[in-house]
């Protein structure tokens, strides 16, 4: 997570396209039409829908570059979306006002920019929120090379999670109703904090549809990483992968036979002992893989 439009500011230091013309890392966004929002437009009418929009982004015109006169100029006329199934009035477009980020830093140009073949994109799956925008905007222009590592290997991996737009919490709803002066918001019972996904961003290669709700897997993947942290010694990360493996096969070894004993009484018996050695073998196979990966990458260190 963190500062979109620093996000954005990065990947216009990263690829030519976007230094030259920021408005290509614009992202389109829009909110749902509701009882609270009608009101809030109609009493305090911010050209923002963040109560403090110094607070977090502030948002855009993406017709004039601008930003909107009052509130009125976003969320009217509005549009019908159909998502799902079901239709809902949504207000007009709008974009992030980046233009204090776009000067960043100052007075400093790139020297050169990465192509596709070099610009190297590498996630386990996890990037969400900042990290999600600055990934998805990139690859759905095709302009980086995506690499997933980890993850379950026969399932398919999305290189970010939750790209969404801007989230919201019950309890800035109810501030919002006070401000506007609107009746009482609903109080919970419970002390618990919940948040939920507010304004969508909309995919530039499915244009209905929120980026949150497309999969776009990398170009490549590892299974896991098969490399050192700049910070961390590859011996380490070689032993704990190696503690990983151990950790899983003892486990699995553990849990298959619990599994068995309990199916003895199916007077099945010579079936599992068969399936439990053939899983032994293959088991052992695998340790001795992880053990010979391990003295080889050591020699290959000390060679």
């Amino acid at each position: 997570g963190g500062y979109v439009c620093m996000g954005l500011r990065l990947l216009e230091m990263l690829i030519e396209d976007y230094w030259n013309d920021h408005t290509k890392v614009e992202m389109k966004y829009d909110l749902p039409h509701s009882t609270l929002m009608n009101g809030w437009i109609a009493n305090v009418n911010s050209p923002d829908p963040y109560i403090d929009p110094n607070a977090v982004e502030q948002i855009l015109n993406p017709e004039t570059q601008e930003p909107f006169v009052d509130g009125q100029a976003y969320y009217y006329p509005g549009r019908n979306v159909t998502m799902g199934g079901v239709k809902s009035w949504r207000t007009n477009w709008f974009c992030l006002n980046c233009k204090e980020a776009e000067v960043l830093p100052n007075g400093w140009a790139p020297k050169k920019f990465m192509p596709k073949e070099k610009l190297i994109i590498l996630s386990d799956g996890t990037c969400g929120s900042t990290c999600a925008s600055f990934t998805r905007i990139a690859q759905e222009a095709n302009k980086a090379t995506f690499i997933g590592a980890g993850g379950l290997w026969k399932e398919e991996m999305d290189v970010a999670s939750f790209a969404g737009g801007f989230v919201c919490q019950p309890l800035y709803l109810a501030t919002m109703a006070a401000q506007a002066g609107l009746s009482t918001f609903p109080q919970f019972i419970t002390n618990q904090k919940w948040q939920f996904g507010w304004a969508a961003w909309y995919s530039q290669i499915q244009p209905s549809r929120p980026v949150q709700f497309i999969e776009q897997g990398p170009d490549h993947r590892l299974g896991f990483w098969q490399f050192p942290h700049a910070s961390v010694n590859s011996s380490v990360t070689t032993s704990a992968t190696s503690a990983l493996y151990d950790e899983v096969i003892s486990d699995s070894i553990s849990r298959i036979s619990v599994e068995a004993e309990a199916k003895n009484c199916n007077n099945k018996n010579g079936v599992y002992i068969g399936f439990i050695s053939f899983l032994s073998v293959a088991l052992c196979g695998l340790a001795g893989f992880v053990v010979y990966e391990r003295v080889r990458r050591r020699q290959d260190e000390g060679g």
